[in-house]
């Protein structure tokens, strides 16, 4: 109870305490990546990198408009990785990112459309917490930390009234995987760091979802 725990820990701690121990505590790490795969890493940030330039400017409530500010962000965004295949942290391999990058690219487009439907809501980006930690918090004796990818308020007269938060998966759809994202710690532990430094009420609605970046067809599960 003397450190600070993540969402992705408390996860991996439910999940096997051993795989806790090696990877969070004493940083074991494989040697390799497959060959055979983009890492999630790598498509993480360009995720992050894609989002965090998107909502520089407003989505609006005008989803045509909103479409084209992404399909501009994306494809700037992805220029390094398209001409010579310079990811983040290392190379990638051209035939791969000829399938994942579709993928990336129909999971964003698709994501927009969620965003053009935040702004009807009337729901506006906290841009300072985008892909930012949030201040931490104690839960019961235990002290939580997390870094959401997206957090956004409505405010109606001045009085906050709901909140919405989202977080990228490199991840495919399935029952299991459904099953474990509405079981995981994350937007949990979001909702209770976002209220706590929003000083919110029980009586604010909290939402949460996740984007699954390998599923463009169907890339949100949404959990309330």
């Amino acid at each position: 109870t003397d450190v600070t725990f993540t969402p992705s820990e408390l996860d991996k701690l439910a999940d096997c305490p051993f795989v806790f121990l090696a990877r969070h505590r004493l940083k074991v790490r494989a040697v390799d990546l497959p060959d055979f795969e983009v890492s999630p890493l790598e498509i993480g940030i360009l995720a992050h990198r894609i989002l965090r330039d998107f909502y520089a400017v407003p989505p609006g409530d005008s989803e045509d408009q909103a479409l084209a500010r992404m399909r501009e962000v994306i494809a700037r965004q992805l220029a390094p990785v398209d001409i010579n295949g310079q990811g983040a942290n290392s190379v990638i391999d051209p035939s791969l990112w000829k399938i994942r990058r579709p993928q990336l690219v129909r999971a964003l487009l698709e994501y927009t459309k969620f965003a053009v439907r935040d702004t009807r809501d009337g729901y506006e980006t906290l841009t300072e917490y985008l892909d930012e930690y949030l201040p931490a918090a104690t839960l019961g004796v235990t002290r939580v930390a997390g870094k959401p990818d997206r957090v956004a308020i409505r405010r109606i007269d001045r009085t906050l009234t709901g909140i919405r938060i989202d977080d990228f998966k490199y991840s495919s759809a399935s029952s299991d995987k459904n099953k474990q994202l509405q079981q995981s710690f994350q937007i949990p532990i979001y909702a209770h760091l976002t209220a706590q430094m929003l000083e919110a009420g029980p009586e604010v609605m909290i939402e949460g979802r996740y984007l699954l970046l390998r599923s463009p067809s169907k890339p949100v599960v949404a959990q309330s």
